[in-house]
């Protein structure tokens, strides 16, 4: 028997989890024109996903993975800004997604000592610049890059995975208007479906004089 709850594997519907975790973060202006930024968030740790506890390792825990990572803004003129940082993803601490798959050896799927995906940490790059075209029209343009999770040794059982992206590339704009903006930005990843979105922000109403 490959599972410790063969029932609660797959075709199981949605199943859904509350956790808590701590995010911490800091942004300030290092001079006019540079700003520095740095996070760490620690793991969610959430309940376990009950559906699917004969998959998952440790009756269906899956704990969102700590990470931290900081960053930097240069404004280059008064209409260009680059942006740069740098991220730290620990994968490899969460059982779920980081249990090698040769924990088949001591325990079957689900069980706290059963197979995971064998993920391990990884760290992702982005560069970004926007370019103040006009008081209206901001456009934009960002690039990133992850490191692969998936060891050549962890192929098999990542097959039941989604599809793992390392790359995107997105370009966007910003119209902004009296009391309003529109912002669109078209993402293509590498060898995935390139996804477009729209956001709308509507400006705080003046306060009222007294």
């Amino acid at each position: 028997m490959f599972s410790s709850s063969p029932g609660n594997v797959t075709d199981r519907g949605s199943d859904g989890a509350t956790g808590w975790g701590v995010r911490l973060g800091y942004l300030g202006k290092l001079t006019p024109d540079f700003t520095f930024g740095a996070t760490r968030s620690s793991k969610i740790h959430a309940r376990k996903f009950d559906k699917y506890r004969g998959l998952f390792a440790d009756g269906g825990s899956f704990d969102i993975p700590e990470n931290y990572g900081i960053g930097a803004a240069w404004q280059v003129t008064p209409g260009l800004t680059l942006a740069a940082d740098v991220n730290r993803i620990l994968f490899g601490a969460v059982t779920a997604v980081g249990a090698p798959l040769a924990n088949f050896a001591r325990g079957q799927l689900g069980a706290a000592n059963g197979p995971g995906f064998g993920w391990t940490n990884i760290t992702v790059h982005k560069i970004g610049a926007a370019y103040a075209l006009n008081p209206g029209l901001v456009l934009r343009l960002g690039y990133d890059h992850a490191g692969q999770p998936v060891p050549a040794g962890e192929t098999l059982f990542n097959m039941l995975a989604p599809g793992i992206v390392q790359k995107h590339l997105s370009t966007g704009a910003t119209l902004k208007f009296t009391h309003s903006e529109l912002s669109i930005a078209y993402t293509t990843p590498s060898g995935g479906r390139s996804t477009v979105s729209i956001r709308f922000r509507k400006a705080l109403a003046a306060a009222t004089r007294i």
